[in-house]
């Protein structure tokens, strides 16, 4: 429990410092998020700063909440193991059939000038004088996609949206980065799946 505390107190003081620099050089949003989560904008017509744009002159705003939604592996007793490295992107594709409920393991995007009190996932509105958070609706809008392998979670819902979207452009970057005279040696064409036993319990989240 020590830890745990100890590692919540750090992050929030390191979500603070983030703030304080972001102001200092007028910069006026900031995602708050950890390295195993990416933005997914649902909206099939959309990009991020299209879904900002309407709260661009909002004074009152302080933040745009992200609504967590968890992607593993099937979690079924399968699991595939490629002759190549693991993508998040390509290999988790089995997600949640809802997401986490709001403010639990949310992530932000803030607006710097208007938040005066961070927690890990939401804003304390009651404290000082921040502004308002706006949940952002994740089957429609935009949501934070976690990728977490925990070995014993089923995960029952399909979903390759980002996968589609982004494999293929990172496998290139990959591949130029780590084989930049021969990238079919990071990357072979040939794959090969196998089976490996997994439970079907779900930790609490």
């Amino acid at each position: 429990m020590t830890l745990f505390l100890v590692a919540h107190v750090a992050e929030r003081a390191v979500y603070h410092d983030c703030l304080q620099h972001a102001m200092k050089n007028n910069v006026t949003w900031v995602l708050l998020s950890d390295v195993d989560e990416f933005v997914h904008v649902v909206h099939p017509n959309a990009t991020l700063s299209d879904l900002i744009k309407p709260y661009e002159n909002d004074d009152g705003l302080g933040a745009l909440s992200l609504r967590n939604m968890f992607y593993g592996v099937r979690g079924d007793g399968t699991k595939f193991h490629y002759n190549k490295p693991r993508l998040l992107l390509r290999d988790f594709v089995y997600r949640e059939v809802k997401p986490s409920p709001k403010n639990r393991r949310s992530k932000m995007l803030v607006r710097p000038p208007n938040v005066e009190y961070l927690m890990i996932h939401a804003i304390d509105e009651r404290e000082g004088e921040s502004g308002r958070t706006v949940h952002m609706d994740p089957f429609e809008v935009v949501r934070l996609d976690h990728y977490k392998n925990t070995g014993v979670c089923v995960r029952p819902i399909r979903d390759t949206q980002l996968a589609e979207a982004f494999t293929a452009r990172m496998e290139e970057r990959m591949a130029e980065i780590y084989h930049p005279q021969n990238p079919s040696q990071f990357y072979p064409n040939h794959t090969e799946a196998v089976e490996d036993g997994w439970s079907n319990a779900c930790p609490l989240k």
